[in-house]
């Protein structure tokens, strides 16, 4: 019976953990204190990091351009409270210096008996840069659109001018009593 309780733990252990590591995302539990208690393998992959470096680095450590400690422990301690957040930022990897925007969604855990946040961080490279050339293909349509009403502007002014000149003649040519001569 206690073999059979162990085992199931193991199962349950085991599912667990390939669903943590099986996420896109990264997930990174820690503490309020900054100290990591855990990350899965896509945060080991979005921050270039691995087990040996749990003990290394602190959570600020990993996403030093987001904010800074003072307002990190704000958001952690709304976060405790009971309010989740969700903030974008910049990551720089580690050892490879590589910037990442990210978009990081923190709320409550309790991780082995202790109060823990969990951070889930998802690489915001593709839509950010997806983003910018949307704007940008807005813009030159904008700018295409500007040309086009310009170059149609143009166009009538170059019409419009010469044949006003066609239509004056041609009202003088109608008038009576302009000599054959001359009207040729």
């Amino acid at each position: 019976e206690p073999q059979t309780k162990i085992s199931e733990l193991e199962t349950a252990y085991a599912n667990l953990q390939t669903i943590f590591n099986s996420a896109t995302d990264g997930i990174v539990i820690h503490d309020q204190h900054v100290k990591i208690y855990s990350f899965n393998k896509p945060a080991k992959v979005l921050f270039n990091i691995d087990e040996a470096d749990k003990q290394l680095y602190a959570v600020q450590e990993l996403i030093p351009e987001c904010e800074s400690l003072d307002s990190m422990l704000g958001i952690w301690k709304d976060v405790v409270s009971g309010e989740p957040k969700i903030i974008q930022c910049t990551i720089t990897q580690l050892k490879t210096r590589k910037k990442i925007v990210v978009q990081v969604s923190i709320s409550k855990a309790s991780w082995y008996g202790k109060e823990a946040l969990v951070a889930v961080i998802r690489d915001f490279s593709d839509q950010i840069s997806y983003e910018k050339k949307l704007i940008e293909a807005k813009e030159r349509a904008e700018e295409s659109d500007r040309l086009k009403t310009e170059f149609l502007n143009n166009m009538s002014h170059e019409i419009r001018t010469p044949m006003n000149g066609i239509l004056g003649f041609s009202n003088l040519l109608d008038m009576p009593g302009i000599a054959e001569q001359k009207r040729k």
